[in-house]
């Protein structure tokens, strides 16, 4: 199995490794929090470490793409501009980020 027979969604490693005796290669679903069926695999973010697989390491390159719900980044776990996460609220819920209500032009990141 090669890569490019995985489906978008499971671009997450670049062929992980089972130690099956049948399946010795593995396509695995990208971690996207369920804001987008879509993704590719980039070697940088493999080698740095910044995309978290589903089972909450990180490991692989998968980089999600098209990011729905006001959500960005390489597993859709932060907000665009203009929106944030309210405390408690996890990154895969159905609507994590919410509109700011910003009165005058100051843009604040929540950190």
């Amino acid at each position: 199995m090669v890569l490019e027979k995985c489906t978008d969604v499971d671009k997450s490693a670049r062929l992980r490794f089972r130690k099956l005796r049948r399946a010795p290669f593995q396509c695995e679903k990208c971690n996207c929090n369920e804001h987008s069926d879509k993704c590719h695999y980039n070697q940088t973010v493999a080698d740095m470490g910044l995309s978290m697989d589903i089972h909450g390491e990180f490991l692989g390159g998968g980089v999600c793409d098209g990011c729905q719900a006001s959500t960005a980044g390489i597993n859709c776990e932060t907000c665009t501009d203009g929106y944030f996460r309210p405390v408690g609220v996890l990154p895969n819920d159905t609507t994590p980020c919410h509109l700011c209500d910003c009165t005058d032009n100051e843009r604040h990141t929540g950190n």
